[in-house]
């Protein structure tokens, strides 16, 4: 899904306009950003650690954090899951290979003595889209899923399944990375300004979810009218970034660090994911080409 957003060019940069795309997991939009489709994006530390590795470091670098918490591992109603030892012979869901969930499940289930069955265990691993394991649950073809947000929620509340473990009580606090932002290494070096105003939006629009959290969640609504953003300069990006936000239902979102702070040359730092991964690509007259990973080094999980 791909709109064009209004106003962007103007808070952005001369002759540029802000499109946004919508992924239903990372390992695709890192697929994109290769491609050249993608600038910027907010996405998982797996896919963003995994695109690091497969460039040689030359793709993209971390610029942000944005969210943390906002995943579990949800069980179907019938399903006869009350232990881990439970999950042996089960059907259990992530969405997409390699993404941020589907590397906590593959080593939630190491860590628990359960292989997989291409390990010669018993426990089906399926990835596949949120929105088909919602179908799937409801069609009694899943027993289990590790889900993002809202989709996790909306397993319990539609398809009457049981959150069976929160991921965040499996990390420190209680607080762990769904979500970074990050830039393709291109854009930043020749955009690094449009890069910060992005960012800057970013902040303010972070800040202003974290102080009105209630208001934040109200559905059907603009999250953060657009007087909010303290810039005029802002506003049309930072609204569009509330449009995006709105859409995804954040729920643990973090402050950011300063945006000034932009090396291309800085080796990523994971820092503190939407419900839905997006991107945004940036269009410009003069855009330089993606860095390609090395021929041959498509690594998979």
């Amino acid at each position: 899904m791909a709109r064009q957003a209004s106003g962007g060019a103007q808070a952005l940069a001369p002759a540029a306009r802000l499109e946004w795309k919508t992924f239903n997991a990372g390992p695709s939009l890192i697929e994109a950003l290769f491609a050249g489709e993608i600038d910027l994006a907010f996405v998982g530390p797996n896919p963003t650690i995994t695109g690091y590795v497969r460039s040689q470091g030359e793709a993209l670098r971390v610029v942000a954090g944005a969210v943390s918490g906002g995943a579990s591992l949800v069980v179907a109603e019938g399903s006869g899951i009350a232990r881990p030892q439970d999950f042996h012979g089960k059907r259990v869901a992530s969405p997409q290979l390699g993404n941020t969930q589907d590397v906590a499940l593959r080593a939630w289930l190491e860590a628990h003595g359960l292989k997989r069955r291409d390990q010669g265990g018993d426990v089906a691993v399926v990835p596949v889209s949120n929105a088909d394991q919602l179908t799937l649950f409801l069609q009694k073809q899943l027993d289990a899923a590790w889900a993002p947000e809202p989709w996790g929620s909306r397993l319990v509340r539609e398809a009457r399944a049981r959150r069976w473990l929160d991921e965040r009580d499996l990390w420190p606090q209680g607080r762990f990375v769904t979500t970074n932002v990050i830039a393709s290494v291109p854009f930043l070096r020749a955009h690094p300004e449009m890069v910060k105003r992005f960012l800057r939006a970013h902040v303010e629009l972070t800040e202003w979810i974290v102080q009105h959290p209630g208001e934040a969640k109200l559905p059907g609504r603009d999250p953060v009218p657009r007087r909010k953003f303290r810039k005029p300069a802002l506003q049309a990006v930072g609204g569009m970034l509330a449009d995006r936000l709105g859409e995804a239902r954040l729920q643990h979102l973090i402050q950011p660090p300063p945006c000034e702070r932009l090396d291309a040359n800085a080796i990523p730092v994971a820092s503190f994911k939407p419900c839905q991964v997006f991107g945004a690509s940036i269009r410009r007259r003069h855009h330089q080409p993606a860095v390609q990973p090395a021929p041959g080094d498509r690594q998979t999980l």
